[in-house]
């Protein structure tokens, strides 16, 4: 995997394919001709879309949630395919 280094002070740009792009960094870091430094311009992430919806045919389910102390049985209604309260 190549990685691109680019000092948007001066214009130098490095692609490194083995070894450790921040030890090219600092190399040129030293030495740039720019005034005032090296500023490294790092790219923007890449859009990366979200993973598909999937959409579940639900098939509601009775699921006990608790007992009161009168006795009452509290029931929570639930898809036993994915596990959705509905």
């Amino acid at each position: 995997m190549a990685v691109e280094i680019i000092c948007e002070a001066c214009g130098w740009m490095a692609i490194v394919e083995s070894g450790y792009p921040s030890a090219v960094w600092t190399e040129h870091e030293r030495a740039c001709p720019a005034v005032g430094g090296a500023i490294r311009y790092y790219p923007p992430p890449e859009y990366v879309p979200p993973p598909p919806v999937n959409v579940c045919k639900h098939v509601p389910i009775k699921r006990l949630m608790a007992t009161t102390p009168k006795g009452r049985k509290l029931y929570s209604v639930v898809c036993s395919l994915c596990g959705r309260h509905l």
